[in-house]
């Protein structure tokens, strides 16, 4: 499996509405989102491939409540930890946002992610 499909399969156990990079207009309240922004490349000696990736994906819950979106956010962060996907851990603490334009509460929390192909 990807790490796209595999992101997707743990998100979708916290929220039926998952979405890479953004949600579709319209979209029933809460939903979550997901990018990969980086990370760092393994670079084996002797010019090979690797045969594993790291990442750092930024996890997005857009809720109409805030506790709602951080409930959620706390279920993924758990979700992330205990998986057997992959290896992922927490970059750092969640940080809550709110979106003017939609009255949308945001919980955004970013995860190193590693041993994926």
């Amino acid at each position: 499996m990807s790490l796209e499909s595999d992101l997707y399969t743990l998100l979708n156990q916290a929220c039926p509405r998952v979405y890479p990079d953004y949600a579709p207009t319209g979209t029933a309240k809460p939903f979550v989102t997901w990018s990969i922004i980086g990370g760092s490349p393994l670079n084996p000696l002797g010019k090979t491939t690797p045969n594993r990736r790291q990442a750092v994906a930024q996890i997005n819950v857009w809720s109409e409540t805030r506790i709602e979106a951080n409930g959620m956010m706390l279920q993924i962060d758990e979700l992330m930890r205990e998986t057997s996907l992959f290896d992922a851990l927490p970059s750092g603490e969640m940080m809550t946002i709110v979106d003017a334009e939609t009255d949308l509460r945001g919980a955004i929390q970013d995860f190193r992610i590693n041993g994926f192909r």
